[in-house]
């Protein structure tokens, strides 16, 4: 019994280290997000995807290397498949090894981060026209004519203050469990390139059982070229990381 321990033990660290990779290992970052579905020989865009590659510099840092939109169709003929790419505008300043590293620290922990404290202060207030927009199509009748202009007044108010946000985040909190779906995807993939090594961390935002509350939670984790399967986390701290890196006006983190 105590060797069988010790080879226990043993082996989760090796699988630890093996994935608890030194950013100074990877010489490109990738990141991608991709939403279609099969064309089922339907003419037109069954896919879209956008692709945000940064190359490690000789000074150490990550320069933006590639920023594209890619559209995916099938012709008239259902046969004949074409791929257009469309450069995005983005803007090329350079990302600090601290920073990937924190990223990849991030991509490799799981945290209790699924929490009104942690998600509240990236919601902006919503408007009376969205509340509305959003009730009619969820079909939510708490918001209706039966309803006087003062108790209304009151419920917009309630919902602009995100009130009972915690419950609801109790309710739709994400688990360690995933569903494989072949016929369509929506999701984003963050790569780590190195030149014999490299890794794959996916997130999938698909709709299941009416629940789209889990903001791509948890990610999954990959060891390409054979695709080995590592396990999941769940961290909201990377939605935070893909946001910024991907964003065209917040400004990146970097160190001194």
């Amino acid at each position: 019994m105590a060797k069988n321990f010790m080879l226990f033990v043993t082996l989760n660290v090796v699988i630890a280290h093996s994935y608890a990779q030194d950013i100074n290992s990877f010489t490109k970052v990738r990141i991608e997000y991709y939403r279609g579905g099969n064309s089922w020989v339907e003419p037109g865009v069954y896919s879209r995807q956008e692709v945000f590659e940064f190359v490690k510099s000789s000074k150490g840092d990550f320069t933006p290397a590639t920023s594209l939109f890619i559209k995916y169709s099938l012709g008239r003929d259902s046969v004949t498949r074409f791929k257009d790419s469309l450069s995005i505008p983005f803007a090329k300043r350079k990302i600090s090894v601290s920073y990937f590293y924190s990223l990849l620290k991030e991509l490799n922990s799981t945290k209790d981060n699924y929490t009104t404290s942690f998600i509240k202060p990236f919601l902006k207030l919503p408007s009376k026209k969205q509340i509305l927009q959003i009730a009619a199509k969820i079909g939510d009748t708490l918001i209706s004519d039966k309803f006087d202009r003062e108790d209304r007044d009151t419920i917009y108010k309630r919902l602009r203050r995100f009130y009972l946000l915690d419950s609801f985040l109790t309710l739709h909190r994400p688990t360690m469990e995933r569903m494989v779906t072949m016929d369509a995807y929506n999701g984003c993939r963050a790569l780590f390139i190195g030149k014999g090594d490299t890794v794959m961390y996916s997130m999938d935002f698909l709709n299941f059982y009416g629940n789209d509350y889990h903001l791509g939670q948890p990610l999954e984790r990959f060891h390409i070229p054979d695709y080995m399967h590592s396990g999941y986390i769940i961290n909201l701290a990377v939605n935070a990381y893909f946001f910024t890196i991907t964003s065209k006006k917040e400004p990146f983190v970097q160190s001194n």
